[in-house]
């Protein structure tokens, strides 16, 4: 990040719902449900009493850990204060030169957002922090369509975002306000991409201490406009991940560079700011409805509880998908998985019995057989009805002339999940050696048609792919087992280089990541985790180049996971398929297999042990039997 030439240059209703970025508590979780997603009236952010619904993450400490209390309400204000902190706090983190303060900051909100309008009140307060940065004089800003902050690094200073700065004047020297700044990104200005670090607005200049009002209109991935004084000081389109930046390129999910959703986050950059007013006004309903969507959704309970569920699909590519469709104030809100995060549905509504909802898909043709479709994502009309537990969708896709065709596909209502199984009355049987250490026998490609860069040395499974980014489309193919399993216990040695990248789906469609302790992915995406699905309690993974375990029980939808012999996911259940799998029906056996699209990666001494007998079973039925006899015994 350029930071010299920040000072030169220097936020649901049922028409359009949406889920979010994580499945966990987190500043970015389920913005669907959310209280704050009320359509038609400025909500308050900031309660003016305490911090709740903001989470703080400051530079080179945990998220959540609010140091010195950078972030705090007085007086019914929200101030950013520098009040508690050290001298040495003002020594750089990256040099280590005194009196070079860059331990910047950013309180999160805990929802995240695609169409609003925001509106701030803000002023500059008394002086810098030793050592702050001269760009950084009377310098805040509005970090909007950010990551989720779960998803930073420690040392990470700005959040991979879109930042409207708040900029006050010296009292002397002209100086725009409101201009933009894009850390990991970038926008599209005057037409053209638009790639330089920051850009000037054409303000007037706000000196001194006063109160100042800004407006942000942020309108999905179409456009924002920064507002002051009624007047729009800047506006541009399509923002976007810069692909060469390495903060962001983890963020890119299929090679979509599109952003158009976020986090909203202010900042802490040396200079005290207070803020007497963060409000939004949700727009997302507002949103223009395709034109052939003009249907009253309002319906009755009972039509839109049969459509309430997770449910396993088979995309029109033959892919695997994950629906999740819920009530969210008498209305259904949904996300998909296919690839990376899950993806929001948007214009959910139940139209004269049947489902609909808009999703962004890629439309062009794959790049190899049975890879996924490229090109620009476009939102495509998705139509379901459902009989009892089976769906049927057909879905809008562009013929190629001006027209559009409909491709069909179909889901399976997934059963709910069992009980948590005491694992004590689960009985494994002999152990089976996946891998014989000389071929690839009882092992094929989950696609013929990608090219098979695995192979057997000195003992060792390994991929030898060249690709070095963790896009997971290409050309080189994924390892799987001939065999199928259900319930099993596994066990598996494996090493990834530095930076590298692979997994392990057990069942095809649960992956355990396999990455490096110091990965750029961690957390609910680092070592240890069930992708995207469930966090490992710590990090206990190894440096890259080193040879790792991972012991792995499933049993009944529920995952345990053991790394390097430390227990980092006890028995927790499996909301569904992770993104990837080979398919997303839990009723059926499936496959290991083993992630070769992504890095280079080594395996060895595969061995699982199937479930042979499980007693919770036979104690829920005897349970339920007595249920049912008393339910009917008369009084």
């Amino acid at each position: 990040m350029n930071l010299s030439s920040r000072f030169s240059a220097s936020i649901v209703a049922a028409a359009m719902l949406a889920a979010t970025l994580s499945a966990n508590s987190s500043p970015a979780e389920d913005a669907s449900a959310s209280s704050t997603h009320v359509d038609g009236e400025w909500i308050e952010l900031f309660n003016g009493k305490d911090l709740t619904g903001w989470t703080p993450k400051i530079r080179s400490h945990e998220l959540g850990d609010n140091y010195a209390d950078t972030f705090r309400v007085r007086d019914g204000l929200l101030v950013v204060s520098y009040d508690d902190y050290k001298p040495e706090d003002s020594t750089s983190l990256d040099s280590g030169k005194p009196h070079s303060f860059d331990k910047f900051g950013h309180l999160f909100y805990k929802d995240a957002f695609s169409h609003y309008r925001l509106r701030i009140e803000y002023r500059f307060v008394g002086e810098q922090i030793d050592g702050g940065p001269g760009w950084a004089f009377r310098n805040n800003g509005l970090m909007l369509h950010g990551q989720d902050p779960k998803l930073m690094t420690s040392d990470q200073k700005f959040p991979v975002s879109i930042e409207v700065q708040l900029l006050g004047g010296n009292g002397k020297d002209e100086r725009t306000n409101l201009n933009l700044c894009t850390p990991g990104t970038n926008v599209v200005l005057n037409g053209e991409l638009f790639k330089p670090h920051c850009t000037s607005s054409n303000s007037k200049t706000y000196h001194g201490d006063r109160w100042v009002t800004a407006e942000i209109e942020v309108r999905g991935n179409e456009v924002v406009r920064h507002i002051l004084e009624g007047e729009t000081v800047l506006e541009y389109t399509h923002p976007q991940y810069d692909p060469k930046d390495p903060e962001a390129a983890p963020l890119i999910v299929d090679g979509n560079l599109m952003i158009d959703r976020g986090t909203i986050s202010i900042q802490s950059e040396s200079h005290p700011t207070e803020f007497r007013k963060i409000e939004l006004l949700n727009l997302e309903s507002k949103v223009p409805a395709a034109k052939d969507v003009d249907a009253d959704v309002s319906q009755s309970k009972s039509v839109i509880d049969s459509y309430v569920g997770n449910w396993a699909l088979q995309l029109p590519n033959g892919a695997a998908g994950w629906l999740s469709l819920n009530q969210s104030q008498g209305a259904l809100v949904g996300q998909l998985w296919t690839v990376g995060a899950p993806k929001p549905l948007t214009d959910v509504a139940v139209v004269d019995g049947k489902l609909q909802f808009y999703h962004r898909r890629a439309v062009g043709e794959p790049d190899y057989p049975g890879g996924p479709p490229v090109g620009e994502k476009l939102p495509r009309r998705h139509v379901a009805a459902v009989d009892g537990d089976a769906m049927a969708i057909v879905m809008d896709q562009p013929d190629g002339t001006g027209g559009v065709k409909q491709v069909s596909y179909s889901g399976t209502r997934i059963a709910e999940l069992p009980p948590k199984p005491d694992l004590s009355l689960v009985t494994f049987g002999e152990p089976i050696e996946l891998f014989n250490g000389t071929d690839l026998s009882g092992w094929r490609l989950t696609n013929a048609a990608q090219e098979n860069r695995w192979k057997v040395v000195d003992s060792v499974l390994v991929n030898e792919t060249p690709k070095t980014d963790f896009n997971p489309y290409a050309r080189y193919g994924n390892l799987r087992t001939d065999r199928e399993f259900n319930d099993f216990n596994l066990q598996i040695d494996f090493n990834v280089p530095p930076g590298g990248n692979s997994g392990i789906y057990l069942c095809g469609r649960y992956e355990v990541q396999v990455v490096d302790r110091d990965s750029r992915m961690q957390g609910i995406i680092g070592i240890g985790s069930l992708f995207n699905r469930i966090e490992p309690a710590v990090n206990a993974g190894k440096v890259g180049g080193e040879w790792q375990h991972y012991d792995i029980t499933l049993v009944d939808r529920h995952v345990t996971v053991v790394l390097n012999g430390v227990k980092v996911i006890d028995n927790e259940p499996l909301a569904g398929c992770t993104n990837g799998a080979l398919d997303a029906d839990e009723s059926k056996p499936g496959p290991l297999y083993l992630q070769g699209d992504h890095t280079s990666v080594q395996y060895r001494n595969i061995v699982i042990r199937p479930v042979v007998k499980n007693q919770n079973h036979e104690i829920r039925a005897r349970t339920s039997s007595r249920s049912q006899a008393n339910a009917v015994r008369p009084m």
